[in-house]
């Protein structure tokens, strides 16, 4: 059994990290606790945690003595049944690497071993995974790690027979394992994980050549031993292969035998379940194909085709090629046992593709012989096809030789068939040419050149506008890093071999360091890589760009052919890139021009506003200047009346006739009431006066600097001009404001411009309220009353904030998300122009340097949130 496997120890090693505190072995142990909850007690969440807490306490206490340990316990038990099984393969490279250094060489062993079966499970490339087969077996055999290396060869002879390297292609007997001779001596020694692997390798071979009886014979083996591999990826492929394996018989058995079948994949779905609903990624197209196959028994035709479809897509998403081209198969079966030969070759076709992808050459050879008239149109002579490849890809070579330095390198490619080798290269060279946007355009092109070059690991760097040189992209086969760093910065790159592509746009190509040529830096020298790659980007003479390939583990990976295919797919992306640098350039100067449009209509609008303003508060100036002086004469012309009135009393003893006059006219009254009268006068007068100033501060100009102002004042001056609208009409009652004003400092701004902000919004606020009131009762209105709330709130960090809302009808995600965008509305025809609030966001965030926010919720309302800076 795997060495992982001592529930005990672990138990108690986890019980002190947690009452006592984390020590070195604990990532172990949470590790191995991890595969406890997940093979055993069926905790998947839980036991992932715990996986995952294992990785970063490796990380955090930088124990490189246990890496190799805890890495192959996590990503060989437990990783892959929540994440793409590909996730856990450059981990498992990792953690071998680290056990070699360290000298922990068993640990090693079991990161090796784990990597090469997933690696062919995942469906890496075959023609690229048999050497890495090979160095790896070679490597744990030298080793003395014999237990793992035993269970690699019988994965690795598997590649070897899906190669071609095999005279019975379903019988695992060839150089790299024997199961005549293994398969004795592993029952001799009861090693049931060997057993295990030796019987689902017969299973998948001997159903991927159709022979379905044998197929079962070696599921019941796996039925037999499956307890000695607990955890792993391949407990799935059991229910996966023994289910198809008896749909295919289906309908060779006697009825009671169907019975029998259909439960026994019944079951199997079952049992499938769990891994689908963790790990969809993984195991959801497979459990759809067999839902598939099954409605193909039950002449469910129209479920079928559906199913079919799902499947294959399913495969092809995650990278699954061996099983989106088994599902391929399965369909074309499908279509043809229907009578439908035309579509019947469409499917058989791209499996015939796909299998040649993965590079199972006995698989299409198998195909070719089965069903040659479906394949006839892709089995032409390929003389043609040949020929156009080598011109298509020797018209874009560059002017100065390729060196070949080192080891010799093969004279053509390892590809199966001409055909398909131009297919995929005129597939992708189209697939750049129909990419337009940068950051798409280096993501595809990482990939392309990843899956055509044989290398794992990948940089690009292109000349910038300044004629800069930037690392634009790095990826390895499983991750992509788009980056703008300078190439003088980039430790993890061979600067002397760039420098030297650079300068005399050579492309190099090298094997195991062999050259005399002056590239060699500390890089090459700490890394070692078997074979490096650095190649020009030309576009019309011009060089725009460099590539850079690396392969760790293969010697001679570049060979000619792919040289050649790499040089015609990069002439390809040189025109790509620079249209889409023009493109990127292109939408610059439209943002830069869209931003120019709002800022004059921002500036139109608050000119014209404030010019309206301004003179209707002129207008107003003027007879209220009269006003408040002809008050202010009016009152020392009744002092002087009432003091004239007062001695007259005094000095004159007055009349019958004069005494009647005064009790009429109520001269006491008159006395006491008149300069009340003025008075209320003048406060009339400068009521309105204030509200001239407020005008004319809603629509002060801004000059070309901030000034210091009070935001209370224009939010002031904003409610005021909108109080005619604010107030109760025949469709509803009046809008109430509640104004919640705290403590704010002045702050240097553009006042005029807040102010457009605010009108904005509130303007916008009352608007909804009009329209709800359109949908509903006055009666209703006044039961649930439409309310703004302005608050206002200094924050420590030299910052202030206001946040206007409302209770209305508020906004569905997609209106939210697109409330700011320039030309948005969604008022009618004539109502909305799209460009307040486009305008706001700029005042805001790019003028003042602040942050406009929305938030809303269906029935609930909608707040906008304004931070502003008070410098």
């Amino acid at each position: 059994a795997h060495p992982a496997l001592f529930p005990l120890v672990v138990f108690k090693q986890v019980a002190l990290s947690i009452e006592q505190g984390n020590a070195s072995f604990s990532a172990t142990a949470y590790a191995s606790y991890g595969l406890i909850l997940v093979a055993f007690l069926g905790d998947v969440q839980l036991g992932s945690q715990f996986g995952q807490l294992a990785i970063d306490l490796l990380d955090k206490i930088e124990a490189t003595d246990l890496q190799a340990k805890t890495v192959s316990i996590t990503n060989t038990f437990v990783r892959h049944h929540q994440e793409a099984l590909r996730t856990c393969l450059q981990p498992l490279r990792e953690g071998y690497i680290s056990g070699i250094d360290t000298g922990d060489i068993e640990w090693a062993a079991w990161c090796a071993f784990p990597y090469g079966m997933y690696s062919y499970l995942a469906g890496k490339e075959l023609t690229e995974l048999a050497p890495e087969m090979e160095t790896y077996s070679t490597a744990i055999a030298n080793l003395k790690q014999m237990t793992p290396h035993q269970y690699l060869a019988t994965y690795y002879q598997s590649v070897l027979n899906l190669l071609g390297e095999s005279e019975v292609p379903y019988r695992l007997i060839g150089r790299a394992y024997d199961e005549t001779v293994m398969g004795f001596k592993h029952q001799q020694e009861n090693d049931r994980p060997a057993m295990y692997h030796l019987h689902i390798n017969q299973a998948m071979l001997s159903y991927l050549f159709g022979e379905y009886e044998q197929t079962l014979t070696a599921i019941e083996g796996c039925q037999t031993y499956i307890d000695g591999v607990p955890g792993l990826y391949i407990i799935a492929l059991l229910y996966f292969y023994d289910s198809l394996a008896q749909l295919a018989l289906y309908h060779t058995l006697e009825r009671s035998q169907q019975t029998q079948a259909m439960q026994r994949v019944e079951k199997n779905l079952a049992q499938l379940e769990p891994w689908v609903s963790h790990a969809p990624m993984n195991h959801e197209h497979k459990q759809t194909l067999i839902e598939a196959e099954r409605c193909r028994v039950m002449a469910q035709r129209a479920t079928a085709i559906d199913l079919y479809e799902r499947a294959i897509a399913g495969a092809k998403e995650h990278d699954y090629v061996q099983e989106e081209a088994l599902a391929n198969e399965l369909a074309a079966k499908f279509y043809l046992d229907w009578g439908k030969e035309k579509i019947a070759a469409v499917y058989m076709q791209e499996a015939y593709y796909c299998y040649s992808r993965w590079g199972a050459a006995a698989k299409v050879a198998d195909l070719e012989n089965r069903y040659p008239e479906l394949l006839r149109p892709i089995l032409q002579p390929s003389v043609s096809s040949v020929d156009a490849l080598t011109t298509l890809l020797t018209i874009t070579a560059p002017p100065t030789a390729t060196i070949h330095s080192g080891t010799s390198h093969a004279s053509s490619s390892t590809s199966l068939n001409p055909t398909l080798d131009f297919a995929s290269v005129i597939k992708a060279s189209q697939s750049l040419a129909g990419t337009i946007e940068l950051n798409e355009l280096l993501q595809q092109f990482t990939q392309i050149i990843l899956q055509n070059s044989g290398g794992d690991r990948f940089a690009l760097l292109l000349v910038d506008e300044s004629g800069e040189w930037q690392v634009c992209a790095k990826a390895t086969t499983h991750e992509t890093q788009l980056c703008s760093e300078p190439l003088t910065n980039a430790p993890d790159l061979p600067i002397k071999l760039l420098q030297y592509v650079k300068n005399t746009q050579t492309i190099i190509a090298i094997d195991e360091l062999d050259t005399d040529l002056p590239i060699i830096d500390d890089y090459l020298i700490q890394h070692q890589p078997k074979s490096i790659l650095g190649l020009p980007i030309l576009n019309q003479g011009h060089l725009i760009g460099l590539l850079y390939l690396q392969n760790n583990l293969v010697s001679g990976a570049f060979t000619t052919d792919r040289v050649l295919v790499l040089n015609f797919l990069c002439a390809q992306a040189a025109i790509s890139l620079e249209n889409a640098r023009l493109y990127q350039k292109a939408q610059r100067y439209a943002k830069q021009i869209e931003e120019s449009q709002l800022q004059i209509v921002q500036n139109e609008k608050m000119a014209t506003l404030g010019n309206l303003v301004a003179g209707v508060a002129h207008e107003i100036n003027n007879p209220m200047g009269f006003l408040n002086g002809s008050i202010q004469n009016g009152e020392d012309y009744v002092s002087d009346l009432f003091e004239y009135i007062e001695t007259y009393q005094q000095k004159q003893p007055p009349n019958d006739e004069m005494v009647e006059l005064a009790e009429e006219l109520d001269l006491d009254f008159l006395q006491a009431d008149l300069p009340r009268l003025l008075k209320s006068m003048r406060a009339a007068t400068d009521r309105i006066k204030g509200i001239s100033t407020s005008l004319r501060n809603f629509s002060r100009a801004d000059t070309e600097r901030k000034v210091s102002a009070n935001l209370h004042d224009g939010l002031d001056s904003t409610l005021l001009i909108l109080k005619y609208r604010l107030k109760a009409n025949e469709h509803r009652p009046a809008i109430e404001v509640l104004q919640d004003y705290g403590e704010l400092p002045e702050i240097n701004c553009f006042p005029g411009q807040l102010n457009q902000v605010f009108m904005n919004i509130l303007a916008n606020a009352i608007d909804m309220f009009d329209e709800m009131a359109q949908q509903t009762t006055f009666e209703a209105l006044e039961e649930a009353p439409q309310v703004i709330t302005i608050q206002t709130k200094k924050m420590e960090s030299n910052a202030v904030e206001v946040y206007i809302s409302d209770n209305g009808r508020g906004m569905p995600d997609e209106v939210r998300s697109r409330i700011f965008d320039h030309l948005f509305t969604t008022k009618g025809v004539g109502k909305g122009t799209g460009l307040g609030l486009a305008i706001a966001r700029q005042i805001i965030e790019e003028t003042h340097g602040g942050a406009l926010i929305v938030s809303s919720e269906v029935g609930e309302g909608t707040e906008f949130f304004i931070q502003l800076p008070t410098e």
